[in-house]
């Protein structure tokens, strides 16, 4: 019988299984997902984020920390976010679109934070979202249940929450203090690029081929 080996999107999964194996961060490719250099400080500090359009990729929470951003003036961009009109009202400083509305580093390109959580039973195995986020230099705040959670030092690359409030304190932080914007941003990059620097696809290729 040949030897199974298992492969796991986080060190979270590999806890949960209880088995031995290998962790593989789903790839990403760091030429796709940079920062552009052209992203200007918009009128309005824009979050947003993006996912498939169904209801386990959005926390219960989520609409009511939308409308709280809204109010206090940031603008709000959610793709894959059709699927909460029916349970928040419109607002002009909120746009839900349609998954795949715009090429992902296109959409990343019109934001100045990446937020992100799921619904509390469904457990994100890894995020690659986060991380292509965060490639692209964007300060992520994410929720503190996820595979992306290893990779996030919070207040060094990024911030992690638990509740609605803490968000919300934690994205003011990056709209009002330019110096905490700089060195999140920066270090989310270098994050994403020693994550996936040359000598990860070797290893995975070396893996699979052995």
């Amino acid at each position: 019988m040949p030897e199974i080996e298992w492969v796991f999107a986080s060190e979270q999964m590999r806890k949960d299984a209880a088995l031995d194996g290998l962790v593989e961060p789903s790839p990403i490719d760091l030429e796709q997902f940079r920062p552009t250099g052209t992203r200007k400080r918009n009128q309005e500090f824009t979050v947003g984020r993006l996912s498939r359009d169904v209801s386990e990729k959005h926390h219960a929470d989520d609409c009511d920390l939308y409308m709280r951003l809204a109010e206090a003036g940031v603008k709000v961009r959610i793709m894959g976010g059709t699927v909460l009109r029916e349970k928040m009202p419109p607002h002009p400083m909120i746009e839900l679109l349609p998954a795949g509305a715009e090429a992902p580093e296109e959409f990343l390109s019109t934001l100045d934070c990446f937020l992100y959580r799921t619904r509390s039973d469904w457990f994100e195995a890894f995020g690659r979202v986060v991380l292509e986020a965060m490639a692209c230099g964007l300060p992520v705040v994410a929720g503190n249940r996820g595979g992306y959670v290893e990779r996030i030092e919070d207040g060094r690359n990024g911030f992690v929450f638990e509740s609605n409030a803490e968000a919300i304190q934690k994205i003011m932080r990056l709209r009002d203090e330019q110096d905490v914007y700089a060195s999140i941003s920066a270090k989310a990059r270098e994050t994403a690029t020693e994550l996936y620097g040359e000598g990860l696809p070797r290893d995975i290729i070396d893996f699979y081929l052995r």
